[in-house]
């Protein structure tokens, strides 16, 4: 993208590389550069959005992390993922005043006990968001006597919620080393190319980051695909108000903005269970997509997905006798090894001796395994264990196959996905064209399911948790175009569905007219989250509260205690103080020509007046960009 004028000059794209994400993304990077004819020395800016974050929680990969609670117990109740977890005296009040004293030698017993089993460490104070002073000196000890990654609660969150801000900081102590290790492939493959130049990451909230920051706050990058496309689908389609659907080939994000704004979680998104502080995009993601496995459901007969399999069409690439074993097994349904990472696990010896089955015959079937071990009757009940923890992926059919039989997508092995299609459609008693209209409804209909979930969430009439009959026969009747029965649901959504992902044009016209409003399909649509990636800003956040004590009448400004005797002196200082740390945390992020913003909430009471007021400063800024000098 031209940075003067926001012109796409060259795209490119590469498949997700489950396995290791950092060889998808260098090989996008080498393709793009190919295609451009740009000199390396003209590239001014490489920008990243990465699901790597995300994926990582969600997957329960990253650091062991050890965790320092200051001033409280956990409670019994609640689910921290820190591998070892230590309390010592300290803390403080609601006001900032410190509760007990902290005990240095106690800490530095903490850290000594836990040093040598721990990669990482994370610590959480009693309100330390109005006080972070304890925190402080912890982290100042652990990094002298361990020099291991540390993360402090209040870096992360301003709100309080001990529970929230301790699940933010452990996640994020777990994420350091794995975001440094795909940041360091990155940059060595940029170096290679000559690219001595910034590389951002796009936050959860849509914001940019530097590497530098990245590296500290890896969490902040929960969220930063699906930000990330709602920000290309934004830029492209030139709406205020929107849908955006962005379709993978694993998944469909389904995201809005209003007022050219993308709808954000203030509080803090959920992930894989965890309740965070994390303030990212309010998107949900879909097991919809062109790599979705199809098969034989027993109660809905053909359906589509929510697993991911590898399409027969690229299965061939790696396997020659994929085709003759599809005729062989008179299946499409395959397994293979996982080159994915995984945690170390004992799986047990009969797991272990169906994976050398599996390698010395993939790809390979149940049944086939079951033959070849002569017998093995659990065959099908471990090939679901394995695939659930990883340690094998399936091959399918898939609507991946169904474009190659079209002709609409033919990077893979035509051939084969012609001879699956068939074969399945047969055993169906099917023609592949009535197949490919079939799997076609089933993602319009799924699609217009979610996205009339969504838009009923977002408005607060809709709990898809809550049975209701009727509702979901109206929902069911709108996502299927009322294809059955001789009632009838129109239903109008007021603003477009913009489609982004390179399989989305297949679908969205027909998901739009159910849903009774316009498809937008932009160009360099298939490259959207990319193009989002390169048009978010940098932000820097920094969060004030102030609180009005009596006895004696004073005004108190958090973070930290600084005691003013009038309100407009609080505020003064409050605002003074957020703009240099605002304005601080923006450059080191990577930002130049900064605008500030200031918003302000104030407590006032019928009676007792001004109570509290709530002063969020952002310093706005573009990347600082690599400067050239042309002779």
């Amino acid at each position: 993208m031209r940075l003067d004028d926001k012109k796409i000059v060259a795209k490119a794209k590469s498949r997700t590389t489950h396995y290791d994400l950092s060889v998808g993304i260098i090989e996008s990077i080498n393709k793009v550069l190919a295609s451009s004819n740009i000199p390396a020395d003209e590239v001014a800016l490489v920008s990243l959005a990465s699901t790597l974050a995300t994926n990582a929680v969600i997957e329960g990969k990253g650091a062991k992390v050890g965790l320092i609670l200051i001033g409280f117990e956990p409670d019994k109740t609640w689910n921290i993922p820190a591998a070892m977890t230590v309390t010592v005296k300290g803390g403080h009040g609601p006001d900032g005043v410190e509760q007990a004293c902290l005990e240095m030698d106690e800490v530095s017993s903490a850290v000594e006990s836990m040093k040598n089993n721990v990669d990482a460490f994370a610590v959480s104070g009693y309100f330390s968001v109005r006080n972070p002073v304890h925190e402080l000196a912890v982290k100042e000890l652990i990094k002298k006597k361990t020099g291991k990654p540390v993360t402090c609660g209040y870096e992360l969150a301003a709100e309080l919620g001990i529970y929230e801000r301790t699940v933010t900081a452990v996640l994020n102590a777990r994420l350091i080393p794995i975001v440094e290790n795909l940041l360091r492939e990155i940059r060595d493959a940029l170096d290679q190319k000559g690219l001595d130049v910034p590389l951002m990451i796009v936050k959860g909230d849509g914001s940019l980051m530097n590497e530098e920051i990245a590296l500290e706050r890896p969490v902040e990058g929960i969220q930063s695909g699906p930000a990330a496309s709602v920000l290309g689908g934004l830029f492209l389609a030139g709406k205020e108000d929107a849908v955006v659907v962005d379709m993978g080939s694993t998944t469909s994000i389904i995201t809005a903005f209003k007022e050219s704004t993308p709808y954000v979680v203030e509080e803090g998104v959920r992930i894989a269970g965890w309740k965070t502080r994390v303030k990212a995009v309010d998107a949900d993601a879909w097991g919809i997509g062109g790599d979705g496995w199809i098969h034989i459901d027993p109660e809905k007969g053909i359906d589509v997905g929510p697993r991911r399999v590898i399409p027969l069409a690229f299965a061939a690439s790696v396997f020659p006798n994929l085709s003759q074993k599809i005729e062989q097994y008179k299946t499409t349904d395959f397994i293979t090894i996982s080159q994915a990472p995984r945690k170390a696990e004992n799986i047990g010896e009969l797991s272990k001796k169906f994976l050398d089955a599996v390698q010395k015959l993939e790809p390979t079937t149940s049944l086939e395994i079951n033959n070849y071990l002569m017998d093995f009757p659990i065959a099908e009940l471990l090939s679901s264990f394995l695939l659930e923890r990883g340690y094998i992926i399936g091959i399918g059919l898939t609507p991946t196959d169904l474009m190659h039989v079209k002709g609409l997508y033919t990077a893979g092995d035509v051939d084969t996905a012609i001879l699956g299609a068939d074969l399945f459609a047969r055993k169906n008693e099917m023609t592949i064209d009535e197949l490919q209209k079939k799997v076609w409804q089933l993602i319009a209909e799924k699609l217009v399911s979610r996205i009339f979930e969504k838009m009923m969430l977002k408005l607060n009439k809709w709990d898809s948790n809550q049975e209701c009959i009727a509702c979901s026969e109206i929902i069911r009747k709108i996502a299927n175009g009322n294809a059955d029965g001789d009632f009838r649901v129109q239903a109008t959504l007021a603003i477009p569905v913009i489609g982004i992902g390179a399989p989305v044009y297949l679908f969205l016209p027909e998901v739009a007219r159910r849903l009774g409003t316009l498809a937008i399909i932009p160009e360099h649509h298939e490259v959207g989250a990319a193009v989002g990636s390169l048009v978010g800003s940098v932000i820097g956040s920094f969060e004030i509260y102030i609180a009005k004590e009596i006895k004696p009448d004073r005004y108190v400004v958090f973070p930290g205690r600084h005691i003013f005797g009038t309100i407009e002196k609080a505020i003064d200082f409050a605002i003074k103080m957020g703009t240099e740390e605002a304005t601080k945390l923006a450059r080191r992020a990577g930002a130049e020509d900064l605008k500030i913003k200031i918003d302000r909430k104030d407590g006032i009471f019928p009676k007792v007046g001004f109570l509290w007021s709530e002063i969020k400063i952002s310093a706005v800024g573009r990347p600082t960009i690599k400067k050239y000098i042309r002779t």
